[in-house]
């Protein structure tokens, strides 16, 4: 949909989301991303609500400029962060086309359109899957080729630049991705949808409220506990983060099926990578669409464990840095029933209902009030959502 410019070439498109959130647990807080704050034991109507507005200039048939700004609630809010689009776009020849500035990337079934809630099928992006990948866009640069494949359109993106985002733990990090290039090959029809994805980046976090211990477990290693010293580099900075995923979605007038994997791999030993996805199972009457989810994400490696030391001196420092161990585990997994209610062409109803199992120490992607839970933990959270297109 478009807002009425009186310019033939300059089309401005809004979208938002009124959603209200119910957590049933006060220690471990819902969130979509991990760039947010979280949803604890209430009623919460910022956390899932946004508003979003696009412009689109058309220079020339091969020429266009983009900008797409996204007011939502954030760990930090500025001018920066909502500008989630705004590129230059110029259209190579027919199949190839190449954008520069901060543009979309790939790594997703969702990417073109993940915040534009009304396009989703449910009340919020799985979280074990989308959680942990706050990044959508790139400051750098983007090349497609499109052409048409086997009564389908095949589509390959290429992407390169450099991203930021805000990770909220018990205290708030910037990690800054750099080097960051990425490759999506994709096929799709009227019925079917597939993506294969790779991205990686080199990692550095600002702010970094590990780097006090890292250097107490090096000095350690040398007073008298030689061990420490293979705990010494915990974190991802200066380091590679690799992601795998593959993606696919069946479309027809009764169904909606989608589904999508994804692996990181990193060169860090405090995180050293995680296996998640999701199945969606949607069936269509009328104007109502019920669905389910089963949605899982799980470390690919057991919870670092910290050894006794050899003398009781260092005991605290075991301590704390089995504390700090404790909060970089991951294994959660999450089963949904919701419907979503097309009520007008623009504007759609969603109801949907979470019921997420978190495992000892597992609760990386949910904002902890004070650490992580020792002991396996259920959470129910209840999402009410009004999308909309202006």
């Amino acid at each position: 949909m478009a807002l009425e410019t009186n310019v033939s070439n300059f089309i401005v498109n809004g979208f938002g989301t009124l959603g209200l959130t119910k957590n049933s647990d006060k220690d471990l807080g819902f969130r979509e991303m991990v760039s947010q704050p979280g949803v604890f034991d209430e009623y919460d109507l910022t956390q899932n609500s946004d508003l979003g507005l696009q412009a689109n200039y058309y220079a020339t048939d091969k020429l266009d400029f983009g900008v797409q700004l996204l007011a939502k609630k954030r760990a930090e809010n500025s001018l920066n962060k909502s500008i989630q689009w705004a590129y230059i776009n110029y259209n190579i020849s027919p199949k190839f086309a190449i954008k520069v500035g901060r543009v979309g990337v790939g790594s997703f079934m969702m990417s073109d359109y993940r915040h534009v809630g009304f396009t989703n099928l449910w009340a919020h992006l799985p979280t074990e899957f989308y959680g942990a990948h706050p990044v959508s866009a790139v400051d750098g640069m983007s090349l497609v080729f499109r052409k048409p494949l086997s009564e389908g359109l095949f589509s390959a993106r290429l992407w390169s630049g450099q991203a930021r985002y805000d990770f909220y733990s018990m205290d708030m990090s910037e990690v800054n991705l750099d080097k960051l290039y990425g490759a999506s090959l994709s096929w799709e029809n009227d019925i079917w949808s597939l993506r294969l994805t790779y991205s990686q980046a080199k990692a550095d976090i600002q702010n970094n409220t590990i780097e006090p211990l890292e250097q107490a477990l090096q000095n350690a290693s040398l007073a008298g506990w030689p061990g420490a010293a293979n705990y010494a580099d915990l974190t991802i900075d200066d380091k590679t983060v690799r992601y795998y995923a593959a993606g696919l979605n069946y479309d027809t007038a009764d169904w909606l099926i989608q589904s999508e994997l994804g692996v990181i791999r990193t060169e860090s030993l405090l995180t050293p990578g995680t296996f998640s996805g999701y199945l969606s199972v949607g069936r269509k009457l009328g104007a109502v669409t019920p669905f389910i989810i089963g949605a899982w994400t799980k470390a690919t490696d057991d919870r670092l464990i910290m050894p006794a030391p050899p003398v009781g001196a260092y005991i605290p420092l075991q301590q704390v840095s089995q504390y700090v161990f404790n909060q970089f585990h991951i294994a959660q997994h999450t089963f949904s029933v919701g419907a979503r209610w097309d009520v007008q062409p623009k504007v759609a109803i969603k109801a949907q209902w979470d019921k997420t199992w978190v495992d000892e120490y597992g609760s990386l992607l949910l904002r902890k009030q004070d650490g992580a839970v020792a002991e396996k933990r259920q959470l129910d959270i209840f999402s009410i959502s009004v999308d909309f297109l202006f």
